[in-house]
């Protein structure tokens, strides 16, 4: 089997906006109160990437967004990745609730959180690994993965915060055959990693079939964040940079926000008017 890889970089423009009240973003596991469609639709039926055009996405994504909402649409390839649809990433966006201090992500993608069982699987879902003020994303990570068959990953494992995390892997399977999409699961015997689920509220809800689409699936995480945390993310050198892939390593997001996040606006209700850029590396593995 020959892999090819290619990797693109892409920046986030300015966008559209809509009147949503602050604070408003929930982790319900439905994009809803995220994003929205002037003309009232969502995307729906043929999704695949086999499909002639693409993923439907990239030509009918959302033009409206809540306030403080960042929001990067993720480009197919040029080719068909292994998979199609299944493996897809669609979209990813952030969100900083300054009145309780809890940092929202999300991301649209083609994936099951129950995992993918074609192409030689079955594949599962990696962790979520975060990275507050920038840089390699090492500092937290939060497991959305569902994997029982390898021993040495600790088994299913789902909605759980493990912070000093460092970049490390549990598969080394994933490390010899998709370097790129290492780490894949975070290891969380390793010495100096702690456990925080409880202590920053953390809250994971990945949605499946959202609003009626039988190709789309929404994975949000929310949790909240110390003082030392929020200085790194909002700060003027701060940021937010992001790790994600699947066992199979078919899709991998790496990105990293070129600005610190902003507090949400004031008052409460407004509308937004731009964005700062932010940029988005993804690698997709293709295979002939």
């Amino acid at each position: 089997m020959l892999i090819k890889g290619i990797a693109r970089t892409v920046a986030f423009a300015g966008c559209a906006a809509w009147s949503l009240t602050a604070g408003a973003v929930t982790t319900d596991g439905n994009w809803s109160d995220w994003f929205a469609w002037s003309g009232g639709g969502a995307p729906v039926g043929a999704g695949n990437n086999a499909t002639a055009g693409g993923n439907n996405w990239n030509g009918n994504g959302p033009d409206l967004f809540a306030p403080g909402v960042v929001y990067q649409p993720v480009a197919d390839g040029t080719f068909p990745g292994s998979g199609g649809q299944d493996y897809d990433i669609e979209a990813v966006m952030l969100f900083f609730d300054d009145n309780t201090n809890r940092l929202h992500f999300g991301m649209v993608t083609g994936f099951n959180p129950a995992g993918s069982f074609g192409g030689g699987g079955p594949h599962y879902a990696g962790d979520v690994f975060f990275g507050l003020g920038g840089g390699v994303p090492s500092d937290l990570a939060v497991t959305v993965g569902t994997e029982n068959t390898v021993a040495n990953d600790n088994g299913a494992r789902f909605a759980q915060l493990f912070g000093n995390t460092g970049w490390t892997t549990t598969d080394p399977n994933v490390a010899a055959n998709v370097p790129f999409a290492t780490p894949y699961r975070v290891n969380e015997d390793a010495g100096g990693v702690l456990d925080l689920t409880a202590a920053r509220g953390l809250q994971v809800n990945w949605g499946t079939n959202v609003n009626g689409s039988t190709e789309h699936n929404f994975l949000e995480i929310s949790f909240l964040l110390d003082a030392l945390e929020v200085e790194a993310v909002t700060g003027d050198q701060g940021g937010v940079s992001l790790h994600w892939t699947m066992l199979c390593g078919n899709d991998v997001v790496d990105f990293a926000t070129e600005e610190p996040l902003a507090p949400l606006p004031e008052p409460a209700t407004i509308a937004l008017f731009g964005m700062g850029l932010v940029g988005v590396v993804l690698r997709k593995r293709f295979v002939a």
